[in-house]
């Protein structure tokens, strides 16, 4: 099934009656909605085949195959038996009529002649709500995406201990959207077995909202999961690679030790500008006046932990990737340091030529620009 637009949603109208197809066009149409007709039920159910719709209109009264059998054979297909199907009718509003519809697959129903303001904001709803579940879909793509990446980094050494860290964290925004999602997918069920309850319709809709929101908020905190691209294992640590960008950084470290060895390994580097500092609160003043690119840290030193600085960092609002150099591998502290907003956590015994320019290439740009 071809998926729809980027930036609009599809939605079908069927009636046999073409000036019924253009009173319901004239009453819909707006921007960012692509209204797709079908004259006939076999018509509509080729249609299906081609696009995603959010909603569907549905005539009942049509020749060969009226809407009810169309709507039957709809709730019948894996594809299309989560499609909303609004039935829109001139015969009779007979209870037995109304539920026949209902046990159809109906969402709701319409009766001719139409209101527009009623159709309009009906219509409106299950947009609405198609574009909350478009949301959820992105954002358990974007988990997907991002656990992959992981998954493929962790043949890299390099990397070992900081991939251990992310698959937690994506793991755990994975169970974060357990539960909002769990309540939309109940919602939806509820909307389309309340048999057109307006009340129950606008309570389901309100918490859809809310867990739309907390949809969101999760996908907002998987976004800021630092990920990159791996140094292979045969990488040639003492090879020469030309930086083509100035790039500024901030070593601080009250033992210079850190600043020795990145000056060290990046003594050819013409555009690489290394500054040190031993005090946390130079730092801050440093970064006040100066433009840096990045941040080196050690996660010791007189004025305190990395833990600390992160903190002070996050609390003054400063959007400078930050990498964290420890003396030993500690999963646990990765763990901690990444979850306060560290691009990335460095063991010294892996500092060599190759990981210092993989940690600059990945977050060089990545500060305010």
């Amino acid at each position: 099934m071809n998926s729809r637009e980027t930036d609009s949603m599809n939605i079908l109208i069927v009636d046999d009656k073409p000036a019924n197809l253009l009173a319901l066009r004239k009453i819909l149409v707006k921007p960012g909605l692509n209204i797709i007709e079908a004259s006939s039920g076999n018509n509509a159910l080729a249609l299906l085949l081609e696009y995603d719709f959010a909603l569907i209109l549905l005539d009942v009264q049509m020749p060969e195959m009226d809407g009810f059998e169309t709507a039957e054979i709809m709730r019948g297909n894996e594809e299309t038996k989560h499609i909303p199907i609004i039935f829109v009718t001139a015969i009779s509003k007979e209870r037995k009529y109304i539920f026949e519809g209902y046990d159809k697959g109906a969402v709701d129903y319409l009766f001719k002649p139409l209101d527009p303001d009623i159709l309009q904001s009906k219509v409106n709803i299950f947009l609405e709500l198609y574009g909350q579940k478009d949301a959820l879909k992105k954002a358990n793509s974007e988990l997907k995406m991002a656990n992959k990446k992981i998954l493929e980094q962790q043949e890299t050494l390099i990397e070992e201990e900081r991939l251990k860290v992310l698959l937690q964290m994506a793991g755990a925004k994975a169970q974060e959207l357990n539960q909002p999602l769990a309540s939309f997918l109940e919602d939806i069920k509820l909307i389309e077995n309340n048999n057109g309850d307006p009340e129950n319709t606008i309570k389901c809709i309100s918490r859809m909202r809310e867990s739309g929101q907390k949809i969101s908020d999760i996908t907002k905190k998987i976004s800021t999961i630092h990920y990159s691209e791996s140094i292979p294992l045969n990488y040639d640590s003492t090879a020469t690679i030309d930086f083509n960008t100035e790039v500024n950084i901030l070593v601080v470290d009250d033992s210079a030790d850190i600043f020795a060895e990145l000056k060290g390994f990046l003594k050819e580097q013409v555009l690489v500008s290394l500054s040190m500092t031993g005090s946390f609160v130079d730092s801050f003043t440093m970064l006040e006046r100066e433009r840096f690119d990045m941040i080196f840290l050690n996660h010791i030193s007189k004025d305190g932990t990395s833990i600390e600085y992160l903190r002070n960092i996050n609390n003054k609002g400063i959007d400078i990737p930050v990498i964290v150099v420890t003396a030993n591998g500690d999963e646990m502290l990765a763990s901690q340091l990444i979850q306060l907003g560290a691009y990335d956590y460095l063991p010294k015994s892996m500092i060599n030529f190759g990981s210092i320019s993989r940690v600059i290439h990945t977050y060089h740009g990545k500060g305010p620009s």
